[in-house]
């Protein structure tokens, strides 16, 4: 590997260290007579020495990549990964390679191709270079640069797409920091950055289906809680036969989808979500079984089945809980440890509406009331509950509803609020409807904002990251995986249906008991 020095970048430390002071006699001298002039410049001056000292970074770097200790160790180790992916010695070839202070350094490099021997048992036509090639950059690749990109350049530029509020804002507080990209070119970065995250992911996946997924001791001897639940965003359809604008462009449709979320966080001895532990979230657009399966290899992948206990939470909605016992044998969580609950307050909500029938005219003594069940379900007085409910005049509802009395007898499993309480352990799905509104609803289910169905997953894992403290380990895999995996558009098989019959959590519907609660 040979780094070509951009056009006046010091070849020494004592030529850096020379540069540098040349640069600070200059600063110095330009920003002392400015300030007697008006000390309101003086934030202005504070920039400039940012962007002197972002000059000086780019120095250093090109400096420590010239090394001679640090190419030799660097060829050795691309060597070292050219072999394990069995790939042949390409060509010397000389890449452009953006680095996060901006500066752009040529390095010529080898380029190495799959082998004969691999593509050999591949169909015709595979094996081949594509649009986005089937080689490798190996002394790049143990560096973390990938597509002419640093992994520091990387990971700024998609942290500030996905924390802002468009690309554009993102371009633009890049190039505050020193770091011009064109908005092409960033979205380019991202589109790739999308791509290592699936593959990530894709990789996980086939990994637990094929029961070869290392298990980890993140939540060994801790109290967990795992919430579900849903968003909503709008996505682009674009339709090849669709009418064109006056300006050429095809129309599409822009239809609400459900993207499906889940947060696995540890609690503590109150009760609380535990802030020395960051939650770890993700989600897809594929369904509840997909979902459900992303549950189950996270847990593993983490550890649940070494964790003290742990909790299930979630609103009503029949396809969590269809599945929930799915996850638990699959996972091997202990059954006795392992609770499963439905979010109090979503519960409540379904007494409020029985109240209303009968206080309409009378709300404080419906607050009484509401009150009073309040306490009896706290207190797990589940059938006392559904006998005062049965009493109530039941309001007006759809043919395919249940009405309050049905939704009570169907889920009393999951209505265990005294032993959750008196163990310490939430009875809320407060955690997942926060990780709803910061991921999904500041960012994706903005106003105007539509969402190609391959875009809106990546950036939901990569949003979910960046919120909780777990962007570096995201970039440390994205690294790992890239010197593995160039493609960019990775597709995850479908899922296969949950087993969901014979042991779900839901009491089967009693017509007679609906009957009767009419």
């Amino acid at each position: 590997m040979e780094i070509q020095l951009p056009h006046g970048v010091p070849s020494s430390s004592a030529g850096i260290v020379a540069a540098f002071e040349r640069l600070i006699d200059e600063y110095h001298e330009r920003w002392c007579s400015q300030l007697v002039q008006s000390a309101a410049v003086f934030p202005q001056a504070e920039m400039a020495v940012r962007q002197l000292s972002t000059q000086v970074e780019g120095w250093l770097l090109v400096r420590l990549l010239a090394a001679p200790q640090v190419k030799d160790a660097i060829g050795r180790q691309g060597e070292l990964l050219r072999q394990e992916r069995q790939m042949r010695q390409g060509n010397l070839v000389t890449r452009a390679v953006r680095l996060l202070c901006g500066m752009v350094v040529f390095i010529r490099c080898w380029y190495a191709a799959p082998s004969r021997s691999v593509r050999a048992g591949r169909p015709r036509k595979q094996g081949r270079r594509g649009k986005e090639g089937s080689g490798l950059y190996p002394e790049l690749a143990v560096l973390g640069i990938h597509e002419g990109i640093s992994l520091a350049l990387r990971s700024e530029a998609t942290r500030q797409v996905v924390l802002l509020p468009s690309l554009e804002q993102a371009r633009k507080e890049l190039e505050r920091r020193g770091v011009s990209l064109g908005s092409k070119q960033l979205y380019r970065i991202i589109h790739e950055t999308g791509g290592f995250v699936q593959a990530q992911r894709a990789a996980w996946v086939s990994a637990w289906r094929a029961g070869s997924l290392k298990m980890g001791s993140e939540l060994a001897g801790k109290r967990v809680g795992v919430a579900v639940d849903g968003g909503r965003a709008r996505i682009r359809e674009h339709s090849p036969q669709g009418r064109k604008t006056k300006s050429g462009r095809r129309r599409y449709k822009t239809p609400w989808k459900e993207p499906k979320l889940l947060i696995i966080y540890v609690i503590d001895e109150r009760g609380r979500m535990d802030p020395e532990f960051p939650p770890f979230i993700d989600g897809t657009m594929e369904g509840p079984d997909a979902l459900m399966e992303l549950v189950a290899m996270h847990l593993h992948r983490l550890g649940a089945s070494l964790a003290r206990e742990g909790v299930f939470l979630g609103d009503g909605a029949d396809w969590i809980w269809a599945r929930v016992p799915w996850v638990k044998a699959k996972v091997g969580l202990i059954t006795d440890s392992w609770h499963a609950v439905v979010d109090f307050y979503h519960v409540m909500e379904h007494v409020s509406v029985a109240l209303d029938a009968e206080y309409a005219a009378q709300p404080t003594v419906k607050k009484r009331q509401r009150k009073i069940l309040k306490t009896m379900l706290k207190r797990g007085q589940i059938d006392e509950v559904i006998r005062y409910l049965r009493q109530l005049r039941t309001p007006t509802q759809a043919a395919n509803e249940e009405n309050n009395v049905a939704y009570f007898e169907r889920r009393r499993l999951l209505l265990g609020y005294a032993k959750l309480l008196k163990r310490r352990l939430p009875i809320g799905s407060g955690a997942v409807e926060s990780a709803i509104r910061r991921v999904i609803n500041q960012r994706l289910k903005a106003p105007g904002t539509f969402w190609n169905i391959e875009s809106i997953e990546p950036m939901l894992y990569m949003r979910a990251q960046a919120l909780t403290s777990r962007w570096d380990e995201m970039m440390i895999q994205i690294q790992n995986i890239a010197a593995y995996e160039r493609h960019r558009d990775i597709h995850i098989d479908p899922t296969p249906p949950c087993p969901k019959t014979g042991h779900s959590l839901l009491i089967p519907s009693n017509p007679v008991v609906q009957r009767a609660a009419a």
